[in-house]
């Protein structure tokens, strides 16, 4: 595994604009309230975009594979994004965006996004370190509406 690239950030989002080299994430999602909240693994729907960016702090270039995992309260872990390879040959950052259309919720509680890494295609995925991750609260968890 290349050790001089590393994760820098993973973030949940409602869209990902990208206009030459500036990359504008629109209405970061922490949270997510859900009135009837499944007790069983189910696909809420919710279209939004997971974007996470990686470094390359030394020459010479690689590429790498990379794949987001949703960590449930209960250490589950669930596929979010199929594998996507990054490729930092030529540049020193990437940003990978994926479009999901639904997120795999069971029950309340704090979720985790896992980054994985992988340099060849025959080596095992290892954990990026710790990144983001959403909170999902009960129905009586919820803040009161603005103004109350």
């Amino acid at each position: 595994m290349p050790e001089h690239v590393e994760h820098l950030w993973t973030v949940l989002c409602q869209d990902v604009s990208q206009d030459g080299g500036a990359l504008t994430l629109s209405r970061l999602i922490d949270m997510v309230l859900v009135p009837d909240l499944p007790s069983e693994p189910a696909l809420v729907p919710m279209a939004c975009s997971i974007a996470s960016q990686w470094r390359r702090n030394l020459e010479p270039g690689c590429s790498l594979s990379e794949r987001i995992l949703l960590e449930h309260p209960d250490g589950t872990r669930v596929p979010l994004t199929a594998s996507t390879t990054i490729d930092l040959n030529t540049r020193h950052l990437a940003c990978m965006v994926s479009r999901i259309e639904g997120i795999p919720l069971r029950g309340p509680g704090q979720y985790r996004f896992v980054v994985q890494r992988r340099d060849r295609e025959d080596a095992p995925w290892s954990d990026a370190p710790p990144t983001a991750g959403l909170w999902v609260p009960r129905p009586d968890q919820w803040p009161p509406p603005a103004g109350k």
